[in-house]
C-alpha cells in the first residue's frame, strides 16, 4: 500500500482550508498520514505553544467527527521559528542564538505529547535565505549549523522511541513533560519555567 499524505500547511491554514477541502471532497478515506507545519509565530513561545495545541486539538476533533480519530500527523516543516515581530536578529546581524535553542527544546516535547509521529527538519531554504539574511533555517548558507541543529540533536537522543508518559502538574509557570526512553532505560523529563528562560 502506498503512504499517501495530506497536505502541509500552516495550522491555521489547514483548519481554514485544507480540511474543508478534504471532507467535501471525500479525500480523508485515501490518506494514511496528514502532514502540518505546527508552529504559531509568536515571540512568546510558551503563548504560541497554547495556541498551537488549541488549533491543533480542534483538527483532531473535526477528524474525529468526520469518522478519522487515529489520523496519523507528521511535522513536515519543523524549525522554521522566526518570531511574530520578524526581529529575530540583534543589530549587528546575528542570529538570537537563545531563541532558536528555546524554541527547540520547548516545542519537541510539547508537540510529542499531542501526538505528532515523525518531524522533518526544515534546514535551508536557499531562495529565502538568500533574499532574507538567512532567517528562517537551521544552517547558515555556508551550511554551518545554528544552534538549532545541536539543540535538536540533544532533545532527539532523549526522545527518539520514547514513549509519552503525559504532563507533570506542577505550578502554573512551569511547564513538564515526562517520557521513558527504552533505549536508555530512563525516564525523560523535560521542564522550564515560562516566566524565565530556565529550562
Amino acid at each position: 500500500k502506498a503512504l499517501v499524505t495530506g497536505v502541509g500547511d500552516h495550522l491555521s491554514t489547514s483548519l481554514m482550508h485544507s480540511f474543508p477541502n478534504l471532507k467535501e471532497y471525500n479525500l480523508l478515506k485515501y490518506l494514511d498520514v496528514l502532514t502540518l507545519h505546527l508552529y504559531e509565530h509568536n515571540d512568546n513561545i510558551d503563548r504560541a505553544l497554547e495556541l498551537l495545541e488549541m488549533r491543533f486539538l480542534e483538527l483532531k476533533k473535526l477528524l474525529t467527527d468526520a469518522g478519522y480519530p487515529n489520523m496519523k500527523f507528521w511535522d513536515t516543516e519543523y524549525g522554521n521559528f522566526t518570531p511574530g515581530s520578524f526581529k529575530s536578529e540583534f543589530s549587528d546581524g546575528i542570529k538570537d542564538s537563545n531563541f532558536y535553542i528555546e524554541y527547540i527544546f520547548k516545542h519537541h516535547p510539547y508537540l510529542l505529547t499531542l501526538g505528532i509521529n515523525k518531524f522533518f527538519i526544515f534546514l535551508f531554504n536557499a531562495v529565502t535565505d538568500i533574499t532574507r539574511t538567512f532567517e528562517y533555517t537551521m544552517v547558515d548558507c555556508d551550511y554551518s549549523p545554528r544552534p538549532g541543529i545541536p539543540t535538536y540533536s540533544t532533545t532527539t537522543f532523549f526522545l527518539e522511541g520514547s514513549t509519552v508518559k503525559g504532563k507533570i502538574e506542577s505550578r502554573s509557570n512551569i511547564s513538564a513533560f515526562q517520557f521513558y526512553n527504552p533505549l536508555l532505560k530512563k525516564i525523560v523529563i523535560f521542564a522550564w519555567s515560562k516566566d524565565k528562560n530556565y529550562f
